[in-house]
């Protein structure tokens, strides 16, 4: 997969046609993650919602001609979900918080068609392309509170999950929208807004317990915003 996403790109940026235009450059932003989770157990079915957190990263864009190009990147982005279970027993509450948070070293690439546009100076564009993540590490982080007989009692825990716990690396299909700003011209203005669809599921058959083991298969789905600025060369 890896060396066909490769070669893909190099066949392209060799094409040379006359209207050929390569950009590069940086660009941050905001991730909001989630995961579909199949639970072996029904009875032990927590509650999940999305995490947010920051990505960033370099990009480099080849436009092939006016409506077609291929967009490329390497980021740092953090995956991963919140989960909320209770448990009651014996007159006492059990409230576990849990922040399962996944940093990949993630590598899109992306098809990019140029819409027809009258605004002056700017290009909307639809991206679409596959993804490839590699994870750098994981970590399950957040506290469990306990109330019985009107007392409350907060522990707090930040534990390190293993990254042979988690399959690596994660295939992904990645689709969203772009505008560039064209301020003059080499430089450009870049925002874009996706949605990275998780393919694989990254529990491994060998995977150690945690709060992960409780399901057959995790997938991850995470939406992307992002700005930044490129430079024609």
């Amino acid at each position: 997969m890896i060396h066909a996403m490769l070669f893909a790109v190099i066949l392209m940026v060799f094409a040379l046609p006359s209207f050929a235009q390569l950009y590069v450059g940086v660009q941050g932003g905001l991730s909001i993650a989630s995961q579909s989770w199949d639970i072996k157990d029904q009875s032990v079915k927590p509650t999940l919602s999305s995490l947010i957190g920051i990505t960033g990263g370099v990009m480099t864009r080849y436009n092939i001609t006016r409506v077609f190009g291929i967009q490329g990147e390497v980021n740092y982005l953090r995956k991963g979900s919140h989960l909320t279970s209770t448990a009651s027993q014996s007159g006492s509450t059990i409230e576990r918080h849990t922040d399962m948070m996944f940093n990949y070293i993630e590598i899109p690439v992306m098809f990019a068609y140029t819409l027809p546009s009258d605004i002056p100076m700017v290009d909307l564009s639809i991206l679409f392309g596959p993804s490839i993540g590699i994870v750098e590490s994981a970590r399950m982080k957040g506290y469990t509170t306990m109330s019985a007989f009107g007392q409350n009692t907060r522990v707090d825990f930040d534990d390190v999950i293993l990254k042979k716990d988690v399959r690596s690396p994660d295939i992904s299909i990645t689709t969203g929208v772009g505008a560039n700003l064209r301020l003059n011209s080499t430089l450009s203005f870049m925002f874009t807004a996706r949605y990275l669809f998780g393919l694989t599921n990254i529990i491994p058959d060998d995977a150690s317990q945690t709060a992960l083991s409780i399901n057959e298969s995790v997938r991850n789905r995470t939406i992307i915003v992002m700005a930044g600025a490129a430079v024609k060369l």
